[in-house]
């Protein structure tokens, strides 16, 4: 039990990291308006962290299959 707590409470500090780097850019849009590459660490963090919240986005809305990304990518 205490291992999991541990556990959850590194997962929290992970996740509040994230939102205090999105807080440090004036503004979300501002955050994907820069162009993104792929040469520095925090260009790179930047591109997985919205492949993420591009594949919570697709999980969450319930496309769990190939056909039904395929008809939204076609809609």
């Amino acid at each position: 039990m205490n291992m999991l707590i541990s556990r959850r409470k590194l997962e929290l500090k992970r996740h509040t990291k994230v939102v205090q780097e999105l807080r440090k850019q004036r503004t979300v849009e501002r955050f994907f308006k820069e162009k993104i590459h792929r040469y520095t660490r925090k260009s790179r963090y930047r591109f997985v962290l919205l492949g993420v919240l591009l594949a919570g986005v697709i999980i969450d809305k319930g496309f769990y299959s190939q056909e039904l990304l395929q008809g939204l990518a076609e809609s």
